[in-house]
């Protein structure tokens, strides 16, 4: 059932106490007036829901990297130096480390982008994304959209790849004695089944990765059905607004110029442009939403009492902690509107996602 549109009050420009913020604002969609009215398009960029998808996700990311890891098993004779150093208790293992890295890495490549984009459009029953790939970018950045394509940031590859070697050399070492640790590690490696106590080993290093990339391309997506909406529209799939901008085209200037891409040098003016932008609220607040849901155990949950006690205090602590406090001592009526936009969208996508898992429990 979607939200009412309510009248907007002259009450609707106060600062918003931590528990009527979220309460107040659900379910009515809060309009605020004069030139700060939200447009009917913003609620449709905003009327997106995808945060029951990360489930089936992660299974595929995890399934994708530990078919990766049993592909090591490939290696065994194939390398008999790098093989001699990892038996000799005078080698450090160093030359078949990066041996394994690069196969892994080289493998996930292309399997894992391959796995979260089947993933994705299966969850939406439609080919709405064409590709997805990792590139090189900034630690302040986890991917980008563009029309059908998702990027990822590369990071996440070379940090799934180093938790996952780092872990199998040193339990090769600690489990093995010399001349069985390159049998040893074929063992691990064809052990890595997603069942196995290898893998669970293995799996402890990488679990937060994985969420964290499951989360990423879900944000993406957001944005890829954001654009596909803005095209049926018949509007322009590259505009990029924030509520902020209050000068024409400094918003958009940010963006078109590299030179002020986000990053840990970028100044409080862009990160508040950038996070008021409607598309971003939509996308974040999806991540915001994940985050709680995991926090209070609602993916764990098998009964319906274990989808209880949500708390507004803790959505709002949330979306504190991931706009480093960004907006939540709102002094404007436009960072009101920003700030309830954030509180409104998160406290939906959890109630959304409750409510998935909960018509679970009936089949």
């Amino acid at each position: 059932m979607g939200p009412a549109l309510l009248a907007a009050t002259d009450d609707d420009n106060r600062i918003p106490s931590a528990e009527d913020e979220v309460l107040r604002v659900e379910p009515a969609l809060q309009i605020l007036c004069g030139k700060y009215s939200m447009r009917i398009k913003d609620i449709i960029d905003e009327a997106i829901s995808v945060t029951q998808y990360e489930g089936p996700l992660v299974t595929a990311i995890t399934r994708a990297v530990y078919k990766a890891v049993a592909e090591l098993v490939k290696l065994k004779g194939q390398h008999p130096s790098e093989e001699a150093e990892l038996e000799s208790d005078e080698g450090n293992g160093k030359a078949f480390k990066l041996l394994v890295i690069k196969q892994l890495r080289d493998t996930l490549r292309t399997s894992l982008p391959a796995a979260i984009m089947q993933s994705l459009n299966k969850s939406m029953g439609v080919p709405v994304i064409t590709e997805i790939a990792f590139e090189e970018m900034n630690d302040q950045t986890g991917g980008y959209a563009q029309e059908r394509y998702i990027a990822l940031n590369e990071r996440y590859l070379r940090s799934i790849v180093a938790r996952l070697v780092e872990k199998m050399i040193d339990s090769v070492y600690s489990s093995y004695n010399p001349g069985e640790r390159v049998s040893g590690f074929a063992f691990m490696a064809r052990m890595a089944d997603g069942n196995s106590h290898e893998w669970s080993i293995l799996h402890g290093s990488i679990d937060k990765t994985i969420a964290r990339l499951a989360s990423i391309s879900l944000h993406e997506l957001v944005h890829v059905l954001q654009h596909n909406q803005q095209e049926i529209a018949g509007r322009d799939t590259t505009e990029y607004r924030s509520y902020l901008d209050k000068y024409n085209g400094e918003f958009r200037k940010t963006v078109d110029d590299e030179t002020n891409a986000l990053s840990s040098t970028t100044s409080d003016r862009q990160w508040n442009l950038y996070l008021a932008s409607p598309q971003e609220i939509t996308a974040f607040a999806h991540e915001i939403a994940l985050q709680v849901v995991r926090d209070y155990g609602y993916d764990q949950a098998t009964t319906v009492e274990e989808l209880s006690g949500l708390d507004a205090r803790d959505i709002a602590d949330a979306v504190n902690k991931k706009l480093s406090g960004r907006f939540s001592k709102p002094t404007t009526p436009k960072e009101v509107m920003v700030r309830k936009r954030y509180l409104k969208l998160v406290y939906q996508e959890i109630i959304r996602y409750i409510e998935h898992r909960l018509s679970s429990f009936k089949k």
